[in-house]
């Protein structure tokens, strides 16, 4: 992350599961998805989240407390349209 920065490199966090992923469909003890999220949601210059997985407005409080621009999407199919949004010449 430090090295992206160093270089210029956009960042961008994204989380595109929902909740169960975060929380309930982690094997007991496994915190690694929280873990990633602390490690890079606070350092991105961008979010892209489920919205299904903010339901504890994790993401929203890191986006708001970072001023780091979130963009929320319902279903993995939008995806493809919030992506080239972003990257279209």
């Amino acid at each position: 992350m430090a090295e992206a920065k160093k270089l210029g490199i956009k960042i961008v966090g994204a989380h595109v599961e929902g909740m169960e992923r975060r929380a309930q469909g982690a094997s007991a003890g496994d915190n690694s998805d929280e873990i990633s999220i602390d490690a890079v949601c606070p350092v991105s210059d961008l979010l892209l989240v489920r919205k299904d997985g903010d339901e504890d407005k994790r993401f929203t409080a890191i986006s708001t407390g970072k001023k780091i621009p979130m963009i929320s999407f319902e279903k993995n199919m939008e995806l493809s349209d919030v992506l080239k949004n972003l990257f279209q010449k």
